[in-house]
């Protein structure tokens, strides 16, 4: 993971992707999970074994969540 200076978190889960989330200066998040994949491609695994959705996520400057 990748974040910016003067950064606050407070109860933030970074799912389990971290190195696809960046942050960028003076970024305030409370109570809030980050997930980079849509878990829900499972239920085609047996006819798409190789379906994947995974991205990145990208906050700015200056930003509350």
């Amino acid at each position: 993971m990748k974040f910016g200076n003067g950064c606050r978190f407070i109860n933030v889960d970074f799912g389990t992707e971290p190195y696809l989330i960046t942050l960028g200066d003076h970024v305030s998040i409370t109570y809030s999970h980050f997930v980079t994949h849509d878990g829900s491609v499972w239920v085609f695994r047996n006819q798409h074994p190789d379906v994947d959705l995974i991205a990145p996520i990208t906050v700015g400057n200056n930003v509350f969540i």
